[in-house]
């Protein structure tokens, strides 16, 4: 929390003077996400055939690291048809976590201001607040879906919450 002091003299100083500010701020690079399939064997899925229908594919030929911009986790990452199958009975090389999915970034911002009530007696405050949630409204996506099975492979199919504004006011006494 910061206490900011108030500017100038007179007028200028008791307008400006009083208010906290109270900043948080989240900066997180993306998780880890698995590719895999929940085929079954039957479908070319299951790779190994034990029965559990999750087996990680092989390492495509663009490799283990991607670089992306963030509206790629919107429309895709890369096609499905990019990670060859193992042989049948054999598990993929590919690995768990092996791509990252998008950064998450998020401020959010409290003002608050408490002016005297002297009528109220030596506690008597009128306080007013504004929270600002996602203040910059950044879109944030979720991790991209990474079931080779799914239509939406590849892609962020959700977000986290946009800009939220509230205004709090309260007697204290």
């Amino acid at each position: 929390m910061w206490s900011v002091p108030g500017t100038g003299h007179g007028f200028l100083h008791t307008i400006t003077d009083g208010f906290t500010l109270a900043p948080i701020v989240v900066l997180q690079s993306g998780q880890g996400f698995n590719i895999y399939t929940s085929a079954p064997y039957a479908s070319g899925g299951d790779y190994n055939a034990d029965g559990y229908n999750y087996d990680m594919p092989n390492v495509p030929s663009f490799g283990r690291t991607i670089s992306v911009k963030r509206s790629a986790y919107r429309t895709g990452l890369f096609p499905a048809s990019a990670f060859p199958a193992p042989t049948k009975g054999q598990e993929g090389n590919l690995g768990r976590n092996t791509y990252s999915g998008p950064g998450y970034a998020n401020v959010n911002l409290s003002v608050q201001r408490a002016f005297p009530l002297p009528f109220l007696g030596e506690a008597g405050k009128f306080d007013i607040r504004g929270e600002f949630l996602n203040l910059f409204n950044r879109v944030s996506y979720t991790g991209p879906v990474g079931d080779l099975n799914n239509i939406n492979f590849g892609k962020s199919t959700g977000q986290f919450s946009a800009r939220q504004i509230q205004l709090l006011a309260h007697i204290r006494f």
